[in-house]
């Protein structure tokens, strides 16, 4: 081989050799648009991305050339990978514990309102039944006073009719001289006269008794009239006696339930309702808490995903950077 020839197989291979250089420069990753694109929207979805974006912005203005560069690069590229998948991973089991604390916060308050309710209602029974048993007493007392005021008028109208008695039997009214007189046993049987006719029909009584009497028996049945009598003013008394205690009965229990017992239990009713809207107030805000952190938590899984969608293009990038190296046969040491 000829000095000339060997000279132009120099010059060829130093051409060749100089093609391939200004092949890879101008296909260097630095200067690809796509890829920037890529960094622009890395930094613009993650905060966390501005350091290594500051190191791959560095690298990308050095004169390094070759697969260094896009090693460096691609560690920078990589390590925010990583970062914003344990970030992703991070918010995922906090989003999990706090949306069970608030779910169990949230069935805790709901359970507190369905035991108010069944307390509620138990109170609402009780209400119920002090009312019927108010009724109840309301119908005893009545009925009793009802009797008491017909035995009172019953047994004034037999004091009237001993009156009435007394009064002819002292006058000296009756004289009639056919009629015996009148021992313990035709007295007895003249007192159940009067008892048995002179229940319903006093005056009827009086006139069919008027014939009995006679001067001589007079006295004796006036006494006997006006023990009657007595007996029937204490029996009167003892009446009255029972009617007032059963008033007072009647006040105290009445009392008892209509300023009492039912207040009480429609205070507990009310202290209740007062509660259960507490809880669903508390619900209500519980429910607010959990849509709030949902949104955020959406908006930011959103947005890492499009930062680890990006991290993910520039990788491609890169790869893409090392396999025209390779397929150019372009080395730097």
């Amino acid at each position: 081989m000829n000095s000339k020839t060997l000279i132009c197989l120099l010059l060829c291979v130093l051409a060749i050799a100089y093609a391939n250089k200004s092949k890879h420069e101008n296909h260097q990753i630095y200067s690809s648009k796509k890829f920037q694109k890529v960094l622009s929207n890395i930094m613009k979805t993650n905060e966390k991305a501005t350091p290594f974006l500051q190191n791959v912005k560095a690298l990308l203005q050095t004169k390094q050339t070759g697969y260094q560069k896009i090693h460096d690069i691609g560690d920078n590229i990589g390590s925010l990978h990583n970062i914003l998948l344990a970030d992703q991973q991070a918010d995922d089991d906090q989003f999990a514990k706090d949306t069970k604390r608030i779910n169990d916060a949230i069935a805790a308050e709901n359970q507190a309102i369905t035991d108010l309710r069944t307390q509620r209602q138990l109170l609402r029974d009780k209400l119920i039944a002090l009312r019927a048993e108010r009724a109840k007493i309301e119908n005893i007392y009545q009925t009793d006073r009802d009797a008491y005021k017909q035995r009172t008028q019953t047994q004034s109208q037999l004091a009237l009719v001993l009156d009435e008695l007394i009064r002819q039997a002292q006058d000296g009214l009756v004289n009639n001289p056919d009629v015996p007189d009148l021992d313990n046993t035709n007295v007895s049987q003249v007192l159940a006269q009067v008892k048995s006719v002179g229940r319903g029909r006093p005056i009827e009584a009086l006139v069919q008794l008027n014939s009995l009497f006679d001067k001589q028996n007079a006295n004796d049945i006036v006494q006997r009239f006006k023990n009657l009598q007595n007996a029937i003013y204490e029996a009167l008394s003892i009446d009255t006696q029972k009617e007032d205690a059963n008033l007072n009965l009647y006040n105290v229990l009445t009392n008892n339930i209509d300023n009492v017992l039912i207040p009480e239990a429609e205070q507990q009713i009310q202290a209740i309702n007062d509660q259960i809207k507490v809880h669903k107030a508390n619900i209500v805000s519980l429910q607010a808490e959990l849509a709030r952190i949902t949104s955020i938590y959406n908006q930011t899984k959103a947005e890492r995903a499009n930062a680890i969608n990006y991290t993910s293009q520039a990788s491609v990038e890169l790869q893409k950077e090392i396999d025209f190296l390779n397929s150019s046969g372009y080395t730097v040491k």
